[in-house]
This record gives C-alpha cells, structure tokens and sequence, in this order.
C-alpha cells in the first residue's frame, strides 16, 4: 500500500503540480472567546470533529452493528460460528474508514495549503496517538491525540519549528522503543482484580451452534457490552 501510495502521489504532482493550492473556507468572520479572535470556520470544524468521533463511539458501544463489529476483530472464527460475516463487517469498516479520511480532508483543506504531500505532515503524530491511546481501542487514540495536540502546541510555543519537530519525533522514537504495543491506560480497580479469568476459546465454544443462526442475544453473552 505503501508503494501505491507513492505512485499515486508521484502522479498527482506531475498533473496538478507541486505549488500548494488554497481552498477558500465556506464560513468566514471570527469569534472572540476569552479575549482572542479564533476563526469562526475552526470552531465549527472542531464541532463536526467532536459529533463524528462521538457517533462513532456511540455506534461501536452502544449498537448491534458496534457488538457484531467487535466480535468479528476480536475473533473471526467465534463471530463466524455466532452468525456474522467477518469479512463483510471489515470491509464495511475499511470503506467508512475511507470515507472518514475523506471528511477529515473536507474539513482540513481550508486550513492548509493543499499539495499531493500534504497528508505525509499527519501520520507520524496519528502514529503517536495510537500509541499513546492505548492501541486496539477507539476512546484511547481520540485520548492519544488530545495528548499529541497539547505536546505539539507546547513545544511549538517554546521551542523553533525545527526543534519542536525534532523533540517530538525523539519522544515518539523513545515511545516505540520503550512500549511498542503502546500504552495501557486502564486503572485496575477491585472488580476487574476479583473477576473470574476468561475461559479458554474451547470451552467458549462449546455448545454454540452451528446452524449459524446466533442472533445479537447469544453475542452479547460471549462478548458482553464493552
């Protein structure tokens, strides 16, 4: 994918150039909040953000397509014997994923000077985040990236543009190091230290049946809402 990326950018720069191109914000003016004019058009890009992040949240948690969603990345041969199609839920993901980062653009062109190169600037702190969030969640990277924003904007307000880039890159380089799997979060309390382990996968799927015809009831049981 990473080959095909490049190949794509390559060819957006032959056809539409390297010379960034601006994208004239659809809401113009600015408020004054605390003292400080802040674009109005970022204000509202901020409440798109925070409404996506919090209907998907909401959908994954809380709805029969999150539950069946979670099943299947959790354990495609559990989900299969429960009656979903793993293979349909990831690729329903994959292109709402898509679709995501095609909003996400939306909202950011007016922002920035668009070019073929423009979206390389956002994966290594979108790598950070995940890290930072805990990976495997949903909650912990929109948290991984509240933290990422707030280490970027510090360093970028005491440091040259030069050594905050590079100051943070090295947190993200010693991060890796450190804790590849990321950062776990979770505060233990009494209740998860006193909770029975998880059985094994056999014993879980002992009885299940096997007509494939499991509706969201049974999948709760196995799964639970998490």
């Amino acid at each position: 994918m990473w080959g095909v990326g490049i190949v794509l950018r390559q060819g957006a720069e032959a056809i539409f150039g390297t010379t960034p191109r601006s994208v004239a914000a659809p809401i113009t003016g600015s408020l004054n909040i605390l003292g400080v004019q802040y674009p109005t058009y970022r204000l509202v890009a901020t409440g798109v953000a925070v409404l996506v992040i919090a209907l998907g949240l909401l959908v994954i948690y809380r709805t029969d397509l999150g539950l069946r969603l979670r099943a299947s990345i959790d354990n495609r041969e559990m989900a299969s014997l429960l009656g979903i199609s793993p293979t349909l839920m990831i690729t329903s993901t994959f292109c709402l994923g898509i679709s995501l980062a095609v909003l996400a653009g939306a909202l950011q062109s007016p922002m920035l000077g668009i070019t073929p190169e423009v979206g390389l600037s956002f994966l290594a702190p979108a790598f950070f985040a995940v890290l930072v969030g805990k990976p495997g969640s949903l909650a912990g990277p929109v948290f991984g990236a509240f933290l990422v924003a707030l280490l970027q904007t510090a360093l970028r307000m005491t440091f040259s543009e030069t050594i905050a880039s590079l100051i943070f890159f090295l947190a993200l380089i010693i991060l890796i190091a450190i804790r590849p799997q990321g950062l776990n979060w979770r505060i233990p309390t009494w209740s998860r230290k006193l909770a029975p382990k998880p059985r094994h996968e056999a014993q879980l799927t002992a009885g299940l049946p096997t007509d494939r015809s499991a509706g969201p009831d049974r999948l709760r049981r196995v799964y639970g809402r998490r």
